[in-house]
C-alpha cells in the first residue's frame, strides 16, 4: 500500500494535492520567476526557497530586486 503525503484538500472538489505534486507546481513558479542565472537553482531541490518558509510573493519580490541588481 502506498502512503500518500497530503498537501492541500480542495474544499469545493475535495481533490488532493500530493506534497510532490505540490513541491513540483511550486518549483516550476520559482523557476519561472527566476532571473536566468538562478533559474535551475529555483527548481532544483523541490523548490529550495519555498521549503525554506518563503512565500510567492516574497520570491517574485526578491527575484525582481535581484533582476533590477543585474541590470
Amino acid at each position: 500500500m502506498e502512503i500518500v503525503y497530503k498537501a492541500h484538500i480542495n474544499e469545493a472538489t475535495k481533490q488532493i494535492q500530493t506534497v510532490k505534486e505540490h513541491s513540483e507546481n511550486t518549483a516550476g513558479w520559482c523557476r519561472k520567476f527566476a532571473i536566468p542565472v538562478l533559474k535551475d537553482f529555483m527548481y532544483d531541490g523541490d523548490s529550495a526557497p519555498h521549503t525554506l518558509g518563503f512565500t510567492f510573493d516574497k520570491c517574485k519580490a526578491i527575484w525582481l530586486l535581484l533582476k533590477i541588481a543585474a541590470a
